[in-house]
């Protein structure tokens, strides 16, 4: 039986082909949301108001370096499309060190994360019970956001190099866990301690954690290539200011995207608790609608990225046809 026929570069199956783990891998992060969502609504409505807010200011805090490292992916598929393996695997490695920066700024933020947070959320409706609590949570999940700053920076990576089904692997069994690991913290089973919203925080970390560790024991270079010396780990301060050049204007345009969320949501928590909680379970679901259109984006642009540092325009150009079309 003959093998099937490769895809044409560029085409629409090829973008399918990179876009497909990409969706589930992003189905399977906004799950996590949910998940803590669920959980922390068996505490009360007061808590899942805090959380609420609370999670959607932590996530504008790290969007501005999401957006940087995701950006990443122009730089190491098009000089992995040049034939500059080392090249590329080094860039990788300096958004990784990017990340670094960026989880050392969370942890920082998180130690004054309570005072930042009740400044932003003092004068709205919400109950001295739901700032409490949404306190608490905005400083655990600033504290913990690291490993999801790092699992990011290896995926992206990993998905640059066209290996999206590796991340897939490491979201799919990282979720399962997640959800053990908010059960046992958030309610004290199993032998550990209950934590409550901060449970629900400490949780996702850790499953984050897990991711990290998965990716980065997939992130090795593909194939036969194996960096000789320490050059593409050696730190550059050319390489590692091409990343934040080349990405900061991705980390701002992502600030502002998620900004508008906030907005909306700071009007909302002037209404009321309720309003507040059920603005927030409305969002985590609103998330699932326009991830395979963000799926589709970040495979296409793999395979743009890859076939411009090939100089193979014609490829260049059908793939961005098939990624909009």
């Amino acid at each position: 039986m003959p093998a099937p026929a490769a895809p044409l570069p560029g085409s629409r199956r090829e973008v399918a082909a990179l876009a497909w783990p990409i969706w589930v891998s992003m189905i399977s992060v906004t799950a996590k949301g949910v998940v803590d969502t669920l959980m922390v609504g068996e505490l009360g409505t007061d808590a899942m108001a805090g959380v609420g807010l609370a999670m959607v200011l932590a996530f504008n805090a790290l969007c501005f370096g999401m957006g940087v490292l995701r950006s990443q992916k122009s730089l190491v598929s098009q000089y992995l499309g040049a034939g500059d393996r080392t090249g590329s695997y080094s860039y990788g490695v300096h958004a990784f060190y990017a990340a670094i920066g960026f989880a050392l700024l969370c942890v920082l933020l998180g130690a004054v994360a309570g005072p930042l947070f009740l400044a932003f959320a003092g004068g709205t409706e919400l109950s001295p019970t739901a700032l409490a609590a949404g306190s608490r949570y905005f400083g655990a999940r600033l504290f913990w956001s690291g490993a999801m700053l790092l699992s990011l920076s290896v995926a992206e990576y990993l998905r640059s190099t066209g290996r999206t089904r590796l991340p897939m692997a490491a979201d799919l069994i990282s979720q399962p866990l997640n959800v053990l690991f908010n059960y046992a913290l958030i309610f004290g089973r199993f032998g550990a301690p209950e934590l409550g919203v901060v449970g629900a925080a400490v949780g996702t970390g850790l499953s984050d954690l897990v991711s990290l560790l998965l990716m980065l024991a997939f992130a090795r270079p593909r194939g036969r290539f194996r960096p000789r010396s320490w050059t593409p780990y050696r730190f550059s301060a050319a390489r590692f200011g091409r990343v934040l050049s080349v990405g900061f204007f991705g980390g701002v345009q992502f600030t502002i995207e998620v900004g508008s969320y906030t907005l909306i949501t700071w009007f909302i928590s002037h209404l009321s608790t309720v309003a507040m909680a059920a603005h927030h379970a409305a969002i985590q679901v609103l998330h699932f609608s326009f991830m395979s259109a963000v799926a589709i984006a970040d495979g296409g642009s793999v395979l743009v990225g890859r076939y411009i540092g090939a100089l193979d325009w014609e490829s260049a150009r059908r793939a961005f046809r098939s990624m909009v079309g």
